[in-house]
């Protein structure tokens, strides 16, 4: 495996495709409206959520599968003066290791539609979030998963990514997906023409009823 560019490789930061760019901050400005004072985020690719972040988050955890990002995501965070760590693991093995202390807020921006096993990773993700924790999912919709595909051959969006797509997503699977899994769905809303989306579902208690 190639080793990612060193952080400090500002031609290497640049070139991130533009529209990738602006994606990126109108899902994550939406995101943090929903962050609990306690946060993990799932698929944290370069960290990019940090630059988001209200300053009542005291703990945060950042979890991608590649190593990679281990150097990004943590120079994000010393950037910002937050005392966050990065763990290595793919949220969709069977042997993911969920044995940190549950937050209060779990993000998977731009992550379910590249999942082969969205399953798996929603029992980690329950099992991650305390009682009545917030679940933060953002997704393109089908026509903006598509429009992102033929974008990427114009080198708009990101390529890699675009190729790493498996399913798309709308308003009643991801709500099917969320109840299936022990979560109630409290909000969702489309963006950016409805081209994106956004759904928070809470962990549901003994105590709750869909009925």
């Amino acid at each position: 495996m190639v080793a990612e560019p060193p952080i400090d490789n500002i031609w290497y930061l640049c070139q991130v495709p533009l529209l990738s760019k602006y994606i990126t901050k109108a899902r994550l400005s939406r995101v943090t409206q929903y962050l609990g004072n306690e946060v993990c985020d799932i698929g944290c690719g370069n960290g990019e959520l940090v630059d988001y972040l209200p300053k009542s988050v005291h703990r945060l955890v950042m979890i991608d599968r590649s190593p990679n990002r281990r150097q990004f995501a943590e120079a994000q965070m010393a950037k910002k003066k937050i005392n966050g760590q990065f763990v290595q693991g793919d949220i969709t093995s069977e042997v993911f290791s969920s044995s940190m202390e549950p937050f209060e807020t779990v993000v998977i921006a731009a992550l379910i539609e590249h999942l082969k096993f969205p399953k798996i990773a929603f029992k980690h993700m329950y099992d991650l979030l305390k009682p009545n924790g917030k679940i933060v999912i953002t997704t393109p919709s089908l026509i903006g998963g598509l429009i992102h595909s033929y974008a990427s051959l114009l080198y708009l969006t990101n390529r890699e990514a675009a190729l790493e797509h498996h399913k798309f997503y709308n308003r009643n699977s991801l709500k099917k997906m969320l109840i299936q899994h022990g979560f109630v769905m409290e909000y969702y809303e489309k963006f950016q023409v409805g081209l994106n989306q956004i759904a928070v579902g809470r962990k549901l208690s003994k105590s709750d009823s869909l009925f």
